[in-house]
This record gives structure tokens, C-alpha cells and sequence, in this order.
């Protein structure tokens, strides 16, 4: 699992990297292998500064987002549900 869980040397995780390249068939795989890293990668900033949330607006990739999201939010409790939506958001 390593390798969907190592950032870059521009500090960009897997997660970021499908986002960016508009691989919408590897984000399934991604969320079948591994949900905890999901929810910790939609928090982490590369060395651009950039979130998933950044790099699916610039990218207009919103249904991938909503996917990603919609996933996250599925595994957990409404308060933690809600905690992890108001983190991607601020």
C-alpha cells in the first residue's frame, strides 16, 4: 500500500495525482483499497500549496470530487462527516 500512500517529490499524493490527470477509473480503485487514506489525503497540500479540493476546482473536475467526498462521507459518523467537510472547505 505504500504506493498509494507516498507523495512525490513535489509533495503531490497519488490522490492528487489521479484528481489532476482526470483519472476517474483509478479513483475507484483507490477508494476500494483504501478509505482511511482517502480521507487523510483530501487534507494534504503538495509544495504548490494545493488540496485535492484546489486541484479538482482548477481542474473542473467536480463529479470526481463529489465521488470523493460522497465516499468519505459514507464511512463515518455525521459528526466526523461534518468536521471532514468543514476542513476540505476552509
Amino acid at each position: 500500500m505504500a504506493a498509494i500512500s507516498t507523495s512525490n517529490k513535489n509533495g503531490t499524493s497519488p490522490l492528487q495525482t489521479i484528481v489532476g490527470n482526470n483519472h476517474a477509473s483509478l479513483l475507484d480503485y483507490m477508494l476500494r483499497e483504501e478509505e482511511i487514506l482517502v480521507r487523510s489525503q483530501l487534507l494534504d497540500l503538495n509544495k504548490a500549496g494545493l488540496s485535492l479540493f484546489h486541484i479538482c476546482s482548477e481542474r473542473n473536475a467536480h463529479e470526481i470530487l463529489k465521488t470523493i467526498l460522497t465516499f468519505a462521507t459514507k464511512k463515518g459518523s455525521n459528526k466526523g462527516d461534518d468536521e471532514l467537510l468543514n476542513q476540505v472547505m476552509s
